[in-house]
């Protein structure tokens, strides 16, 4: 305001909050507090104090998509605030492998994180620089293989505020793939997805995201000499409601190709929708599951 910049504070209810009811002036139906800006007239931005990796007009989950209240200078009347569409709000993957013919699984991971995803990932820059590396060792094991074995890594973007922040990580992983006589089996990394969230038959209770999200991915494999594909799982394509998955293998010379998507634009999941969500989440793992077959002619006598 001493810069002539309009502002006031706002009172804020999170997105999994009833909407406030303006007849009722009570504070409790708020949890929170915020900033509201106008750098340009009827273009608000929100700022939300306290989060030093969040850029202005950034809100963090929970927040977003829930409602506000201005402190003074009108009438009680909750108003929506902004939320993150899914392009906005999740992370681009790009992966190039290579498989020798003892198993081993070698290569580098480029991770673009956008939205809320992004300021998550910024909380990582007050780690120290050993701790940090033992992080990313145990994430990375955990999401691929217990041999993996972190080589390096690179962020860009994780000291400003910017609307991205990238991890670039190369590891290897010995014995990845399993060898059965002239066969080798193994999944790609980073799956399969899990099913955990809906091990339940059914449900009491509504399922809820605090945010929407997008999760693009683009692995290239290098295959050892002398293999070709023998079995690549079939092209998938699902949806339900707000919720897409698409995903797909292909041979291209030397090397095989997979991309998938996954967009989930609901936040919601009644229990009776549940059922329908749980066979819609076990078709998506069902893919993930299957197992990439290559094969080798044997020795000749």
């Amino acid at each position: 305001r001493a810069a002539g910049i309009k502002a006031a504070w706002v009172l804020v209810a999170s997105e999994d909050r009833e909407p406030p009811a303006p007849e009722l002036p009570l504070l409790g139906q708020f949890d929170r507090a915020a900033v509201r800006v106008e750098l340009e007239a009827g273009k608000p931005v929100f700022v939300y104090p306290g989060q030093p990796t969040h850029p202005w007009g950034l809100l963090p989950d929970r927040v977003e998509g829930g409602y506000y209240q201005l402190l003074e200078g009108e009438k009680p009347a909750p108003r929506p605030l902004p939320s993150l569409a899914g392009k906005e709000n999740g992370s681009s993957e790009t992966a190039s492998f290579s498989l020798d013919d003892q198993g081993t699984l070698a290569g580098t991971v480029r991770t673009v994180y956008r939205g809320t995803q992004a300021a998550d990932m910024r909380s990582l820059k007050y780690r120290q620089p050993d701790d940090l590396r033992q992080y990313l060792q145990e994430w990375f094991a955990g999401e691929v293989h217990s041999r993996l074995e972190l080589l390096d890594y690179k962020f860009t973007g994780l000291e400003d505020l910017g609307p991205e922040v990238a991890l670039e990580v190369r590891y290897r992983v010995p014995g990845y793939a399993d060898k059965a006589g002239t066969l080798m089996l193994f999944r790609l990394p980073g799956y399969p997805f899990s099913g955990d969230e809906v091990a339940l038959p059914a449900r009491d209770r509504a399922m809820f995201w605090d945010s929407r999200t997008r999760y693009a991915q683009k692995i290239s494999l290098e295959l050892p000499a002398g293999y070709a594909p023998y079995h690549l799982p079939k092209e998938s394509a699902l949806s339900w409601k707000g919720f897409t998955f698409t995903g797909g293998y292909r041979s291209e010379g030397a090397r095989i190709i997979f991309t998938q998507e996954t967009g989930e634009e609901d936040q919601w999941v009644s229990p009776e929708d549940y059922p329908s969500y749980r066979k819609w989440t076990g078709d998506q793992c069902r893919f993930t599951r299957e197992w990439v077959v290559l094969e080798t002619k044997p020795p000749q006598p």
